[in-house]
C-alpha cells in the first residue's frame, strides 16, 4: 500500500456488490480507497457509471505500481460489468494525473456502452496508449484535461483537449 496521499478515487451507481468489492479489493491492494457512491439518476441513460481517479500519471511506472494482476482484474470486471448489463448504458471514466509528474493536467479515458465487443476492444487498448499518448499530445501548456473517448467507427481512442479557464 503506499502512502495516505496516495488515495484512489472509486465513484460509481448502478453496481452489483459483487463488482465492487472486486473494484474495492483490487485498488485497495496498491492504494488508498476513498468510496462514492452516488444516487441513480432516472434522467440518465446510464444504468451503471463507475468512475476510477488514479492518484498517479498514465505512464509505464502506474502499469509497474499496479502489477499485471491488477490490472487485469480491473479490466475483467469492467468488461463484465458491460456483458451482464447487454444492451443497456453504462459508463465508465478512468481519470489519471497527466502522463508525468511534472504534468498538471488530468488525463481522462471515457467509454460509454457500444456493443459488448466493443466495449471490451476498448478496454484492451487502454494499456497500449501508454507508448502513443506522449507523441499524441507532446508537451502541451494550457491545458487542464485530455479526454480520450473511444471512437467505434475507427475502433480508436481519440483525444479531446480542454483549456485551462
Amino acid at each position: 500500500m503506499q502512502d495516505a496521499g496516495d488515495t484512489v478515487l472509486l465513484r460509481y451507481f448502478g453496481l452489483a456488490i459483487y463488482e465492487i468489492e472486486v473494484l474495492y479489493d483490487s485498488l485497495s491492494r496498491v492504494f488508498s480507497v476513498q468510496e462514492e457512491h452516488e444516487d441513480f439518476d432516472p434522467g440518465s441513460s446510464y444504468v451503471s457509471y463507475v468512475e476510477i481517479e488514479f492518484p498517479v500519471p498514465f505512464n509505464e511506472s502506474f502499469f509497474l505500481l499496479i502489477g499485471l494482476d491488477t490490472w487485469n482484474r480491473i479490466k475483467g470486471v469492467i468488461k463484465e460489468m458491460k456483458r451482464r448489463r447487454g444492451g443497456k448504458g453504462i459508463r465508465v471514466l478512468l481519470a489519471f494525473r497527466g502522463i508525468s509528474t511534472t504534468s498538471n493536467m488530468k488525463l481522462i479515458f471515457s467509454l460509454q456502452s457500444g456493443k459488448v465487443s466493443e466495449f471490451n476492444n476498448a478496454i484492451e487498448r487502454i494499456e497500449y496508449l501508454v507508448d502513443v499518448i506522449p507523441f499524441q499530445i507532446g508537451d502541451v501548456g494550457g491545458v487542464d484535461k485530455i479526454v480520450y473517448a473511444y471512437d467505434e467507427l475507427s475502433f480508436k481512442w481519440v483525444p479531446h483537449v480542454s483549456p485551462q479557464n
